[in-house]
């Protein structure tokens, strides 16, 4: 199995992510996992365009936000307070509520920035689409030449 992903690179001044954290966590499950982040070629790029390839048959296209504080499910809790076994469903990070504060301090993602009992989290909703047939073969040459662009071969 191979995947492809096109990830978001944010621009750490605005808001950081850790999308090099990502990239070399992913990178470390498997050497089938090829990744690029945003290009210095700012030109052609876009902060919506993500993607993920798997063996040029399925893709996932549009709102993939592979970043903290964006995973969310499709019943939008506002809070998350911890089971029986002291578990959550939204760990250190994903709990988050960007109207209160940014997300700041990723390198240490695993601690919540919020208490629980006192502050909501926000849920976050962003449409993406799975894609099968033909069109990957598009998305699979996409990936190849955004490759060659942000190396700058093209």
């Amino acid at each position: 199995m191979r995947i492809y992903i096109i990830l978001y690179k944010e621009f750490s001044i605005i808001c950081d992510f850790k999308s090099k954290f990502a990239q070399t966590s992913l990178e470390k499950m498997s050497k089938n996992i090829h990744l690029l982040r945003h290009s210095k070629m700012f030109s052609y790029w876009s902060h919506h365009e993500k993607s993920v390839i798997i063996d040029k048959k399925i893709a996932f296209v549009g709102g993939l936000d592979i970043a903290y504080g964006r995973f969310d499910t499709k019943q939008h809790c506002l809070s998350d307070l911890p089971n029986e076994d002291n578990k959550v469903m939204f760990p250190g990070a994903d709990y988050s509520n960007e109207r209160i504060s940014e997300l700041k301090g990723m390198d240490q993602y695993y601690v919540c920035k919020f208490e629980r009992e006192e502050t909501q989290r926000m849920p976050w909703h962003d449409v993406s689409m799975k894609l099968e047939g033909p069109v990957v073969d598009d998305l699979v040459k996409h990936f190849v030449e955004v490759k060659l662009i942000s190396t700058g071969i093209m």
